[in-house]
């Protein structure tokens, strides 16, 4: 089946195909893992027994959802609106842009219009904490407003996460061509309007009404052109005996939950720096709430390897967002042997360090590098913290590839 895109198909993650293999017919999906899935769409591929579809789908084609999610022409979504909304009493008005997504307003209410000789361009909205113009088009009853932290896929297009940071099954999407049209970044904190686009898909936000950020400045230093600097002062810690300087890369073993959650308490209450602990892993007596400027991230334990890993992403991508907007970060990872396992599994499929994946590994070190210090203002600290010594199996691969990359390291059964 040569109109096919298999290359598309082999980028799904494992949900996105299981749908996709109910849609051709495959039975109990949720059985087989995804070689076993790919596998199979090629035999009904080869045996042409489903309809070519494109992955850059026409308004005259039918459409899947992805190739929706994934088309350049964000008018795809408008005719979808109109056609479903063609009932309702208000009529819905394209805006000044021919559709019905809003146009960026800068903080003087300067409208950016592509016709005009005082346009701008999305560069100088990088970071900008910007609101969409409403117009007063009536979209009816089924749709609603949504707003989290955006996910974008390998794709293109975004997950605007309902629940915090980690995977829910409320997320909802977001096309790749308001991701181009807003130059969104993932780690975003977006808001929208949303509706259900396609029978049984989930919903899609069709238009953008802000996007946080620097409210002060058009432009500034992204995190990736911010040079790494000397460490910066170090952090006031009465109750716990580590020497941590802002900037730094932290190892600690032999600490529990609670010793870790005073560390973050003690880091904002004395230091007033915002505090991000991801506990990965963590049971249901260990479910904590966020408190003050600690931002608790509670990745249960029955969260897939894939669905962690894509967590702790999104918490580094937003950090990095917080950095371009003058905000100081400390992020802590509780169970960091866990984090470790998962990346490798997510990649691998297994549990096993016979075999570590060094995409997996690259992935590791990229997460631990998200420790920066800029100035007083823009900088990153991480911690890192085992509750217990290393499993055996991964023992000699972390302490040669990554236990040296640390600033410091601590024991804190020897502490005490």
């Amino acid at each position: 089946m040569n109109g096919y895109n298999l290359e598309y198909i082999q980028k799904l993650r494992i949900h996105e195909l299981r749908d996709f293999a109910r849609s051709i017919g495959i039975s109990s999906p949720t059985t087989l893992k995804k070689e076993e899935l790919i596998d199979k769409i090629k035999d009904i591929m080869s045996s042409n027994e489903i309809t070519i579809i494109n992955e850059k789908s026409s308004t005259q084609e039918p459409l899947d959802f992805f190739s929706l999610l994934t088309s350049p022409n964000s008018n795809l979504i408008n005719e979808l609106i109109i056609k479903s909304s063609k009932n309702d009493k208000n009529e819905i008005k394209p805006n000044e842009n021919g559709d019905l997504s809003n146009t960026l307003v800068m903080k003087k209410s300067t409208l950016i219009n592509p016709n005009t000789p005082y346009a701008y361009s999305s560069n100088d909205f990088i970071g900008l904490n910007f609101n969409v113009r409403q117009n007063q088009a009536s979209y009816g009853k089924e749709v609603s407003e949504v707003e989290g932290y955006l996910d974008i896929h390998e794709n293109g297009y975004g997950i605007v996460r309902y629940r915090g940071f980690v995977p829910d099954s409320r997320d909802v999407y977001l096309t790749l061509a308001l991701v181009k049209k807003y130059n969104l970044k993932k780690g975003d904190y977006v808001k929208g309007k949303v509706k259900y686009i396609l029978e049984n898909k989930p919903k899609v936000m069709f238009e953008i009404i802000s996007v946080d950020g620097n409210p002060d400045t058009k432009k500034f230093l992204s995190y990736d052109n911010c040079s790494y600097k000397k460490l910066g002062k170090k952090f006031y810690l009465e109750k716990n005996n580590f020497d941590i300087q802002r900037g730094d890369r932290i190892f600690i073993k032999n600490m529990s939950i609670s010793e870790a959650l005073d560390l973050g308490y003690e880091l904002v209450d004395e230091n007033g720096v915002n505090v991000k602990l991801i506990n990965i892993k963590s049971r249901p007596e260990e479910i904590f709430e966020s408190h003050q400027k600690m931002e608790i991230i509670n990745i249960p334990f029955n969260k897939t390897e894939i669905e962690t890993v894509e967590t702790v992403n999104l918490v580094i991508e937003r950090t990095k967002r917080e950095f371009e907007n003058n905000k100081p970060n400390v992020i802590i990872i509780y169970n960091f042997n866990e984090f470790i396992r998962m990346s490798n599994v997510a990649i691998e499929g297994f549990y096993s360090f016979e075999k570590f994946n060094a995409k997996a590994i690259n992935q590791i070190v990229n997460t631990m590098y998200i420790a920066k210090y800029f100035d007083d203002f823009k900088n990153i600290t991480l911690i890192c913290i085992d509750n217990a010594e290393m499993p055996m199996d991964m023992k000699p691969l972390v302490e040669s590839e990554l236990l040296p990359l640390f600033n410091k390291q601590y024991n804190n059964a020897k502490i005490k």
